[in-house]
This record gives structure tokens, sequence and C-alpha cells, in this order.
């Protein structure tokens, strides 16, 4: 029991800096963490759906961690409620289904978007200058993204910060630091369905929710130290990181 707590905290403080650093709400590496860490430490596997129940009630403290640290800088709140009441709606739609898409469907969703985030992050040669809101380009994309943060139970932050600050235009720093404010309203529509669904075992999530809060407040300071070019580059690297976790499950899934 002492060294499952050990590593449930360390998960918790690794997704929770990610999470201040980033923007993150650290669902991108705690879920291929679990998958994989799960059945050593409890002689359990945890399905899929139990997991997206722990990313989106971790996320949930993670973002709202994220918004709180963030308040006092480049933070905008009309900027995050804009793509964040969308992504909401969207999340809460795709939710309602998570008993009827199955394991394989949850995986491939989570893989193709984090492929698609690492592939944006690597060959978007620089930042587009993105000046005047289209609150309509916003609302559509912020929508669609939501429907796919439902099925895998995250924010999906890891996917929407290279999405509007390398396809869309937007200052990454802007899009990072409100992070926490679109998550909050992405996961906590995800969230909602997987508690009347009974998915969330609510010891992991005890157990990790302090651990997220304190590695949120170290990321949070930590991320103002840093350049745009560096954060990219950690952007990119959590990515490959949590992408080459999840190509192994999808091998043990299919072969």
């Amino acid at each position: 029991m002492i060294i499952f707590t050990i590593i449930i905290l360390g998960l918790g403080l690794t997704t929770g800096f990610i999470a201040g650093f980033l923007g993150f709400g650290g669902g991108v590496l705690l879920a291929p963490a679990l998958i994989l860490l799960a059945p050593i430490m409890t002689g359990n596997v945890l399905s899929l759906e139990q997991i997206t129940g722990i990313t989106a009630t971790q996320g949930l403290v993670g973002s709202i961690s994220s918004w709180y640290f963030h308040r006092q800088h480049t933070q905008n709140v009309k900027f995050g409620c804009t793509i964040g009441v969308p992504m909401g709606l969207g999340a809460m739609t795709s939710s309602c289904f998570i008993l009827q898409l199955g394991e394989l469907w949850i995986l491939t969703t989570f893989t193709l978007m984090l492929s698609f985030a690492l592939i944006t992050s690597i060959t978007v040669p620089s930042f587009i200058e993105y000046n005047e809101s289209n609150n309509s380009l916003l609302f559509s994309t912020s929508l669609c993204i939501g429907l796919l943060n439902g099925v895998i139970g995250q924010g999906g932050a890891f996917f929407f910060i290279p999405f509007f600050a390398y396809i869309i235009g937007l200052p990454i720093r802007q899009v990072v630091s409100s992070a926490g404010i679109i998550g909050t309203f992405s996961v906590s529509s995800s969230l909602m369905p997987r508690l009347f669904c009974d998915l969330i075992p609510w010891l992991w999530v005890m157990i990790i929710t302090p651990a997220v809060i304190l590695g949120s407040y170290i990321g949070t300071h930590l991320h103002h130290k840093v350049s745009d070019q560096k954060l990219r580059w950690s952007i990119t690297f959590f990515l490959g990181l949590s992408l080459i976790q999840l190509i192994n499950k999808m091998k043990g899934l299919l072969f």
C-alpha cells in the first residue's frame, strides 16, 4: 500500500506540474501511465472507462489549479470562456455515450489526437499571427474538439494548445495561461456523465489530488521564466512520450 501511494503521489505531482507549466490538465501523461502501471501496482487492470474517470477528475483539479495560479499573468477570461463553453458542450454530448464506445474506440481517438498535436508542434515552423478575433471559427472548432475530449475524458489541452497556437495563430502564452479556464469547462462536462455511471475509482483520486495541486503551483511559476521556444519544445517532448506509451498499448489490443 505504501509503494502504491508513493507512485500515485508521484504521478499526481508530475501531472500537476505539467498542468501549470504547459497548461495541460496532465491526463495526457497520466492516462498512458495508468494503462501501463495499474496492473503492476494493484494486480488488477483498470478499464479504460475507469481511467478516463480518473483523468477527468484529476483534470478538473489540474485545470482549476492552473486557472488560479495563472490568474495574475497573461490569462484572458473572455477568451477562455469563448473557447471553453462550446468545448464543454461538445464534451458533455460525447461523454453521454462513453459506455457504448468501447476501449478500442477510446484508445484510437486518444492516439489520433496525440499524433495530430505532435505532428503540428514539430512541422509548423513558426507561430502564425492572429490579429482579428473570429468568434464563429473559435466556436465551431472548440465544439468539435470538445466532442473528442468527451471520448477520452480530458480537458484536451494537449490537443487544443498546439491547435490554437500553431494552426489558428493565437499567442501561445495566452493560450497556455487561459488553458485552465478552457479545460475547466471541458473536463467538468466530461466528468458529469462519468459520475452517474460510477466510473471513478475514488481511492486513486483522493491520493492524487493534493499532489496535483502542489505540482501545478510549481509548474506555473516555472512557466513564466522560460521562453516561448522552450515551451514549444517541452510540449513536443511530453506529447511524444505519451504517444509512445499509447502505441505500445494499441499493439497489445490489436495483436
